[in-house]
This record gives C-alpha cells, structure tokens and sequence, in this order.
C-alpha cells in the first residue's frame, strides 16, 4: 500500500492517524510547521517534497472562525489525496466518497450520500441517505443530518447538531453545537439554538 502523508499536524491529525493505521494504510510523517509529537516531521509547506509513492490527507480539523484548512488545501492542489475511513464506520456501498475526505470511527453514511474533497466526518456523525457534503465541509462528532440535506463548501456543522430532512446549509455557514437546524442556512450565516436562529455572518 502507498505509503500516507499527513497535511498538518495536532489532535485531528492524531485522530487521523489511528483510523489510517486501523484501516491498514502505512504513514510516512506529517507536513507542519514545526516538528510534532508521535509523528515523523516531514518539514513544512515549503521544505517539504512529495515521494513517487506518497498519498495525502488533510489532517488538520478546521475552526469555523478561520479558513486556514481552506488555504491549506489550496497551497497543496497538486498533491494526490487519498481517503481515510475508520474501520467502524458504515457506509452504504451506493455512497459516493471523492478522494482526501475523513470519515471518523462510529459514523454513518447513507444510500446514495455523497461527500467531497477534504470533508470530514466526525465520530459518530450521521449523513444520511441523499446527504451532501460538499469539499471542506465538516460534521463534527455526533452530527445528524436527516435525508437530502445539502451542505456547501467548507461549512462547519457543530457537535451534536440536528438539521431536519432535505434543508441546504449554505457554503461557509456556521451551525452551533446542539442547535436544531429547521430551515435553510445562508452562505456564511452562524446559527444557533433551538430551533436554530441566525447570530451573524462569517468575514
């Protein structure tokens, strides 16, 4: 198996790690700024050089407050990305997982569910069936999204959140941890509670 490089360091990158080598991949070190605990340093972004057999993965989780993992995976575009998947997580076999996505331990994938490029799905996460989550997005642990919702580009769902069936998050938004999500997000709204209302917008 080719050997995995993991893009950036830190508890995620961590995360990352046990679930790669569960599901039998071999890692080779991690790009990051500076050296980090448990992993061998492979030098930052730009001392860094790709091997002919190398795979990649952004292994950095995102705060909804920063586009840094946006800008990461931007600066490394070219690179060969690879999916992680925890051994315990169930996927339905008509999912559809593009390469470098994240899929944690306990999750669930539904029918025909589809997940982009750098996403992550946290432990315990539910994505259920006709589910969206497009590039970047994340689900964070214990997330449920009820059948057919869509959630855009680099959108932070929170721990613990609920979105009711067939609703769009835009791209970019914020839901916060345990808000009840009973109707469509704006692009780069923050919203909160229960039921969830917006408390601003993202820069």
């Amino acid at each position: 198996m080719s050997q995995l490089v993991l893009i950036g360091g830190g508890e995620h990158a961590q995360v990352v790690a046990e679930a790669a080598r569960l599901a039998g991949h071999e890692i080779r070190g991690c790009v990051a700024p500076q050296a980090q605990p448990n992993f061998v340093w492979l030098g930052d972004d730009h001392t860094f050089r790709l091997q002919p057999d190398d795979r990649c993965i952004l292994a950095m989780s995102g705060d909804p407050r920063s586009d840094l993992r946006r800008r990461v995976a931007a600066r490394h575009a070219s690179l060969s990305w690879t999916s992680v998947i925890h051994p315990t997580a169930i996927v339905s076999p008509t999912a559809d997982l593009s390469p470098g996505c994240f899929i944690a331990a306990g999750t669930i994938i539904g029918f025909r569910a589809r997940v982009g490029v750098h996403a992550i799905i946290n432990s315990g996460a539910q994505l259920d069936h006709d589910g969206v989550l497009a590039d970047g997005a994340q689900l964070a642990p214990g997330a449920i999204l009820g059948g057919a919702v869509s959630v855009g580009a680099w959108a932070f769902i929170g721990l613990g959140a609920r979105i009711r069936d067939h609703l769009r998050i835009g791209e970019g938004a914020t839901v916060g941890m345990g808000a009840v999500v009973l109707a469509d997000v704006a692009p780069r709204t923050m919203v909160y509670g229960i039921p969830a209302r917006p408390v601003g917008s993202e820069p």
